[in-house]
């Protein structure tokens, strides 16, 4: 499995494609970041900006209520042929999600270096954001608990440090993690998220 530790490094050696950004999020209570992997065509990666920005435009329009019954809704804008909108991938939210981080850092890995035709459809479309940790601490309470246990059972090793289950917390937000998540969101306005899960089972 690879440990806090192993993603840092794997994230070093992803940060030399020219088609990646390495974005840190946030910081756990123990200190650990939880990162977000930014993959495109290489031509876009110095302008994500501009895309952002776009991205946030079409998704917002600006609400005005001069008063209750009188509400002014300015319409969206008409967005540049160019832009490119964002996805993202989420995993590992529950401590004891084994196989995400890898299968989340791999994917990120092949679309950061592959040179096929199904790599190259996609980054020619989209801005892929990969968050293949966002609950570091639970990992390595998850880690701790199987080098004990091989195979045990999956309660104590299922929100962060505290226990804490971080999709129960994205409304009021008192963990780095939901925080972490939802900084994401709004700075990337995905057209898509998909949060992955599985049963410990």
């Amino acid at each position: 499995l690879i440990d806090y530790n192993d993603l840092v490094e794997r994230l070093q050696k992803l940060s030399a494609s020219p088609r990646v950004q390495i974005e840190r999020l946030e910081t756990t209570v123990e200190g650990r970041g939880i990162y977000s992997i930014i993959i495109a065509d290489e031509a876009i990666i110095p302008n994500l900006d501009y895309h952002r920005t776009w991205a946030a435009l079409a998704q917002r329009p600006t609400v005005r209520h001069k008063s209750l019954a009188d509400v002014e809704v300015t319409p969206k804008p008409e967005i540049p042929a160019d832009v490119r909108y964002s996805v993202c991938v989420m995993g590992q939210t529950f401590g004891h999600e084994a196989s995400h981080v890898e299968g989340l850092v791999e994917l990120a890995e092949h679309l950061a270096w592959g040179d096929d035709a199904e790599t190259k459809e996609i980054l020619s479309r989209v801005i892929v954001q990969i968050i293949p940790m966002i609950n570091p601490d639970g990992r390595e309470v998850g880690i701790e608990l199987w080098k004990r246990v091989p195979l045990a059972e999956d309660g104590a090793a299922v929100g962060n440090r505290y226990g804490f289950y971080i999709n129960r917390d994205f409304l009021h937000l008192t963990q780095p993690e939901g925080r972490a998540a939802l900084a994401s969101f709004k700075k990337w306005h995905p057209l898509a998220l998909y949060d992955t899960h599985e049963d410990a089972y």
